[in-house]
């Protein structure tokens, strides 16, 4: 919840498309695209709390099994789609940035959630493409398995 970022790459992030997951997101895959340098820090640097009416987060569905639940349903396979989306968008305003592994694995997996099922957990698999966490990852791949 808490980012540093230089004057170009506000400029370069900004307008956050509709299709981004979160502000958070975009920006790194912005920075991703341009070359940009930069670095996750593992431990905390701010005091966060959920609660109960968290607008963002959910405090009650944190669980293993909520989010077990949370992952197997209906709505995990729209958080994919809207993904997709903002990989599209991301690609279509910065192709000419972007070297050309990194736009050819982005494509490359576009084309893998267009065939969906095996070929899209194939894909990510053999990209290292994974969630935080293994049990989120094992569910990530499950989840590209529902893909149609």
């Amino acid at each position: 919840c808490t980012m540093l970022l230089n004057k170009k790459l506000a400029g370069l992030s900004d307008p956050v498309p509709c299709e981004a997951e979160n502000h958070d997101f975009w920006i790194v895959l912005a920075a991703l695209a341009n070359g940009a340098k930069f670095r996750y820090l593992p431990e905390p640097l701010i005091r966060y709390r959920q609660h109960s009416t968290n607008v963002s987060g959910s405090y009650k569905n944190s669980g293993f099994l909520q989010r077990v639940r949370r992952f197997t349903n209906r709505s995990e396979l729209k958080y994919i789609a809207s993904r997709k989306s903002m990989l599209i968008r991301l690609v279509a305003r910065f192709q000419n940035e972007m070297n050309p592994s990194e736009t050819a694995l982005v494509k490359g997996y576009l084309g893998a959630l267009e065939k969906g099922g095996v070929r899209a957990a194939g894909y990510a698999v053999k990209h290292g493409l994974r969630r935080r966490g293994w049990p989120q990852t094992l569910l990530f791949y499950f989840n590209l398995l529902r893909v149609r």
